[in-house]
């Protein structure tokens, strides 16, 4: 899998790679930051690999379109609003 992200301020093109060895299919991957930018990029390219994918971010809205993405690709995906710069457990 390869995922590209670009950001209007910084032309930076980055790539995650899993090794083939290395399986996404039913399991559940955590996005924090899942509901914009390189977040986004990043569910989507776990669902397209077979993930379920939960998408964390502080904009419980932006998470949901994310979501919505990913289920129009026929993924499956959740969204839960979270504050990770919190001390407080976080529960689904």
């Amino acid at each position: 899998m390869t995922l590209g992200y670009n950001s209007q301020a910084k032309r930076k093109k980055i790539v995650i790679k899993i090794k083939k060895h290395e399986k996404i299919e039913n399991k559940i991957c955590l996005v924090t930051g899942g509901g914009s930018g390189m977040g986004v990029d990043t569910a989507i390219g776990f669902a397209k690999e077979g993930g379920k994918v939960i998408i964390a971010d502080i904009n419980k809205n932006a998470a949901q379109e994310t979501v919505k993405k990913i289920k129009e690709l026929g993924g499956d995906a959740i969204a839960v609003k979270v504050n990770i710069t919190e001390k407080v457990p976080c529960r689904i």
